[in-house]
Formats: structure tokens, sequence, C-alpha cells
């Protein structure tokens, strides 16, 4: 039998190994739970990273498909007219669902004003109206968006569409200007109308005709210039048209 110091003695050093060899555990332990946090860790954003990837796709291609969709219903609006053109129609000329179409647009109205919201944006019919002084310059304005007109054929067709391709109905121009409100697009001919009051006020224009009456006049004369050229199919100059009935107009209100 060992005695009992030797007892002791063994017990101590085997104690003592055992708590070396605990500590020594523990600390592969925690090490491998700081790399186990660290894998998780990693593994987590490399799945976020994928998901936003995977989401900045899919709004880019998203935003892709309502361009071609707001550029192919300008385009079977323009050559079928709008009562004609059916969100079918779209669809089918971009390879897509009816489903597809009415998700990004739940009306014709809603496309048609989200059509002329984007041509806004990109064309500002009468651009600069608002710092313009004098008739030269309001003139100068028509004859630029003429010649924007003459060299843009999405322009070109935006405009057929306008004045030959739509029959304005009341409720049509209700619906319209419900979405063109929502959309905060401001009417260009409330802008000229305001230009030709402040002219009025400087003293540029002397005439009895009320600020409307005036816009309305080189609207008409805008717009009856290529209604001719589009609706009659006439073979005209636009530009020598127009600039001819601005000229007339123009002499006719200026102060002497």
């Amino acid at each position: 039998m060992l005695k009992i110091g030797t007892a002791r003695r063994l017990r101590g050093r085997w104690g003592a190994k055992s708590g070396k060899a605990a500590a020594v555990f523990n600390r592969v332990q925690q090490k491998k739970g700081r790399e186990k946090r660290l894998y998780t860790f990693l593994k987590v954003g490399i799945i976020l990273l994928s998901f936003k990837e995977a989401m900045r796709r899919t709004k880019e291609e998203a935003l892709k498909t309502r361009e071609a969709i707001l550029q192919m219903a300008l385009e079977c609006f323009s050559t079928r007219g709008y009562a004609l053109t059916t969100f079918a129609d779209i669809a089918a000329r971009l390879h897509l669902t009816k489903g597809a179409v009415f998700w990004y647009f739940k009306s014709k109205e809603a496309l048609l004003a989200e059509i002329i919201q984007r041509m806004h944006a990109q064309y500002e019919p009468l651009k600069g109206i608002e710092a313009a002084v004098s008739l030269d310059e309001v003139k100068a304005i028509f004859m630029r968006m003429a010649h924007e007109i003459a060299i843009n054929e999405e322009q070109r067709n935006f405009l057929r569409f306008i004045i030959s391709r739509v029959e304005w109905s009341e409720a049509l121009k209700d619906k319209l200007c419900q979405h063109l409100d929502e959309l905060m697009v401001r009417d260009p001919f409330s802008r000229l109308q305001e230009c030709i009051e402040r002219l009025k006020q400087s003293g540029e224009i002397a005439s009895p005709l009320t600020s409307k009456s005036i816009a309305v006049m080189m609207n008409m004369t805008f717009f009856g210039s290529y209604r001719e050229a589009f609706l009659r199919d006439r073979q005209i100059n636009v530009q020598e048209v127009l600039s001819a009935g601005l000229d007339f107009i123009i002499q006719g209100i200026r102060s002497k």
C-alpha cells in the first residue's frame, strides 16, 4: 500500500496536470468558437452581399422593362392610335404577358400620363419660356422646339400621336389631368400665357387681346403647322410655315 504522503503527492501532480489539460482544452474550444463565429459572420456577409447584388440587378431589369414598355406604347399609340392599342398589343410586341404590363401601369391613362411626363422631362416643351423678355425670344423658343422635333424621331412620334392619334374626350382629359397632377407635370400653355402677360406688363406687347388669346394663337400656329403635315400628310416645310405664322402674330401685337 502507498503511504498517505505519497498518495497526496500523486494526487497533487495528477490534479496539476488535469488543470493544465483543462486550460488547454478551454483555449482550444474558445479558439474554435471564435473561428465558428467568424465563419458564420463571413457567411452571413456573403449572403447579404449576394442578396443586395440580386436586388440591384432586379431593380435595373425592372427599370429597363418599364422604359421598354413606355417606348413601345408610344410607338403603338402613334401608329395604331390610342383607342385601338391595348395592353395585349404592347405586351406582344415586347414578348411579355399582359399582366406584366399591368404590373407597371394600372390603366392606359396612367401609361399615357407617364409617357407625357417622360417626354416633358427629356425635352421640356417651351424650355426657357419663363425667362423670355421679348417676343423675339418667344419665337426663338418655338423655333428651337421645331428644330428638335425635326431631328428627333421619338419627339415626332409623340407629337404625331398627340395631334392625330388620340380623341381627346372630356373623360380622358379628366383622368389624364389627375395623373399629371400626381406627377407634378405643369402645363406648358400656362407657362406661355404667364410669359405673354409679363411682356404685356413690360410694354413689349401692346394689344387689346388677352394674354390667353395671344398664347392660343401661338399654340394654334405651332400645332396647326404640324397637323397639316401629319394628319393631312402635306409636303410642307413646317419650320418655314411656323416662322412665318409667328412673325405675322408678333407684328400685330408688338408695341410700335
